[in-house]
């Protein structure tokens, strides 16, 4: 073979052999592709775990406040329907308003046999009162505020007496008055957005059966002439409680007061004519 054909088959070989520039790497055009792939698929996964997360918070931020909307309202009820008749004892009544359009609260007298802890007071009758407190910075938003005194001692300082402390109580005498918040939203700086650290009321409104007219009242006083002496036969409580997102809930229920002369409570949107037959409220 003449020495120049074999240098040219020799080049040509060697050509063969060295690694063409384009499997060398990525060209730029690839590398972009690929950054905007990996992106695309890095927001879809954010997206879907950050919805989990919103949607798992919001769940429970609504279970915490159904939960505490219920054991508000049951509370009210257990409270209210154990209420003693004016007749009961010395100067026992029963008060309510609505609450709409005016300040709700509703006074009556129960039965406290102590308690444990921190919500002890010493046993026997007391008044209850159950109202609403603005809360700062949220207008139209309040806490619902519960307080319990001593009907023994309330009696013995209006009448301006000394109400003896038993013997048993002399070392660590219970107290004679509380006040608790069942639903508050605390006054903290910086507040955490913790499930259920803010459960704000709306709107607390009552409404109480009359059974002798058959009908509902929005006020209740067993000291005056129309009312005297008497317990409703059942009282209706409306609960409106706020979420996170200023949505309003309704927790509302009727409960009966088995201590008055009173027939089974009404449907709601139902009154009881005398005869006994359901008729619309209006």
């Amino acid at each position: 073979m003449p020495a120049s054909s074999f240098t040219s088959f020799a080049i040509g070989v060697s050509w063969m052999r060295r690694p063409s520039l384009r499997s060398a790497g990525f060209t730029l055009i690839e590398l972009l592709l690929a950054v905007v792939i990996a992106g695309l698929v890095l927001v879809t996964v954010y997206g879907a775990l950050s919805r989990t997360e919103t949607s798992a918070r919001h769940a429970e931020e609504r279970s915490e406040l159904y939960s505490s909307g219920r054991q508000a309202v049951l509370r009210i009820a257990s409270d209210i329907e154990g209420s003693l008749p004016p007749p009961a004892g010395d100067r026992i009544y029963f008060r309510g308003t609505h609450g709409s359009g005016s300040s709700p609260e509703v006074h009556f007298v129960t039965m406290n046999r102590g308690g444990y802890g921190m919500q002890r007071v010493r046993p026997g009758r007391v008044l209850v009162v159950y109202s609403l407190d603005p809360l700062q910075n949220r207008r139209g938003q309040f806490a619902l505020r519960r307080e319990e005194y001593l009907y023994s001692a309330m009696l013995a300082e209006a009448d301006g007496k000394e109400q003896s402390t038993p013997a048993s109580d002399q070392e660590e005498s219970p107290p004679t008055a509380q006040a608790t918040y069942l639903l508050d939203c605390p006054d903290v700086p910086n507040e955490l957005n913790l499930p259920g650290a803010c459960t704000p009321v709306t709107a607390l409104t009552f409404r109480y059966y009359d059974e002798t007219v058959g009908d509902w009242r929005d006020e209740w006083d067993s000291t005056d002439d129309a009312m005297l002496g008497r317990l409703p036969a059942a009282v209706e409580i409306g609960l409106v409680l706020a979420d996170e997102n200023g949505g309003e809930h309704d927790f509302s229920t009727i409960v009966d007061l088995p201590l008055s002369r009173g027939q089974p409570t009404p449907q709601p949107g139902q009154a009881q004519t005398a005869g006994g037959a359901p008729q619309p409220t209006p």
